[in-house]
């Protein structure tokens, strides 16, 4: 069990807990790339291992990078061949330059237990404490009749955030979902496993867990549930006996049967609004649409594709800069850099999750299983949002190739 609290830190690892949650922090709200860096930086400073120097760390963050680096060059180069527009071809190349940079960055980081466990538990809390704003938000609105779908999109606009949000018939039940949302399924495999292998204040775990579990209630986002539910199922099988899953699951049960009875006609209008085939209608339909339209374009390019930055010219789901966008990310990047293009791109992102976390020496199959079972839930992901990349897919890359260290 790792106490990513104990001993008595010197200046340089306060320094680097501390911008591990300012970093964490300016991920959640999606905050612009250039304000990132200098926290991504001092990530790289002297670990706990304090013979692992700059030197060697920044070394390390190319090495990691250099594979996916080079793919994503010649995917690069060959849209510009294929007279994309060279703008377009910039902007998504971005995209996937800041995951790759992110992502190598905090694997170099973190490449001890202690290191690991301390960016991970960071990342927990800063779940947690966005759970907590939402809940804040909430009860201020069912407090003074303030419509939190007004207070959503006023938040939004006037600190420039990328939040998520449409209305329901009670005006303090609305979708709230920050950008740092997208990984809570991935956050919750931690949280339970840390929760059944006793690691940490189990109070405090719980509350936790609680502020995360209705973070990603409100989210009201499907793909969310379904994930979530995948990943604490998976938590719970993977570091618990038979007896404790049929304690575990019961003791759910009554928990989710008392929550529900104290506030059914509220959580019934949230789920209403996300299952209802009548309300959901007009996006579900949209999306149908949107598929077909990139899988006929997939298939006139199937091995090589469009080019990255490519966008349906009469179809475009964003405006601006950010017109090669679509919903169905992992589909239209079939379509962008076809079947060999994906194979390489997302082969090499899967390969860097997999080759630099720790040993597969103890409990092999388990922990290859749970590491399919993260990269997965990435590419579920990209398949019905856009956050295969940027920020979000960083993140989640890198929760997904840290697996191993919660392995026991």
């Amino acid at each position: 069990m790792i106490n990513v609290d104990s001993g008595t830190p010197n200046n340089t690892m306060r320094l680097r807990k501390w911008n591990a949650y300012v970093f964490n922090i300016l991920l959640s709200v999606g905050a612009k790339f250039i304000f990132i860096i200098p926290f991504a930086a001092i990530l790289l400073f002297k670990s706990k291992d304090t013979k692992v120097n700059l030197s060697k760390t920044l070394a390390r963050a190319l090495i990691v990078s250099l594979p996916m680096l080079i793919i994503l060059t010649m995917l690069s180069l060959y849209s510009i061949a294929s007279g994309n527009s060279l703008d377009f071809v910039f902007f998504e190349a971005r995209d996937v330059f800041i995951a790759i940079f992110l992502l190598s960055i905090m694997i170099a980081a973190t490449r001890n237990e202690f290191d690991t466990h301390r960016m991970v538990a960071s990342v927990e809390k800063v779940v947690a404490f966005i759970g907590l704003i939402k809940v804040g938000m909430i009860l201020y609105c069912a407090l003074t009749g303030m419509s939190l779908y007004l207070m959503v999109k006023g938040l939004s606009e006037f600190m420039g955030w990328t939040l998520q949000s449409y209305t329901t018939s009670v005006n303090f039940i609305a979708r709230v979902q920050f950008p740092y949302d997208c990984i809570i399924p991935l956050v919750l495999f931690f949280s339970f496993s840390k929760l059944l292998q006793g690691d940490g204040n189990r109070k405090e775990r719980l509350l936790v867990i609680s502020l995360i579990l209705i973070s990603v209630f409100f989210t009201m986002s499907r793909a969310f549930w379904a994930l979530s539910l995948v990943m604490i199922f998976t938590a719970v099988l993977l570091n618990s006996s038979m007896k404790k899953i049929f304690t575990f699951f019961a003791m759910a049960f009554v928990s989710l049967l008392i929550v529900y009875f104290s506030a059914s006609r509220y959580i019934d209008e949230a789920v209403s609004s996300r299952i209802n085939a009548e309300t959901n209608y007009s996006s579900d339909s949209y999306r149908i649409m949107q598929n077909n339209k990139l899988i006929n374009k997939f298939d006139s390019a199937p091995m090589l594709g469009k080019g990255i930055g490519y966008f349906i010219p009469d179809f475009t789901r964003a405006v601006g800069d950010a017109r090669y966008t679509y919903e169905s990310q992992l589909l239209s990047m079939f379509m962008k850099i076809g079947l060999l293009g994906v194979i390489a791109l997302f082969g090499s992102f899967i390969y860097t999750c997999f080759a630099y976390d720790d040993s597969y020496k103890n409990k092999p199959i388990k922990k290859i299983m749970i590491k399919c079972i993260m990269i997965l839930s990435w590419l579920g992901m990209g398949a019905v949002n856009p956050l295969l990349f940027v920020t979000n897919g960083a993140m989640m890359l890198y929760l997904a190739s840290r697996t191993n260290y919660f392995i026991k």
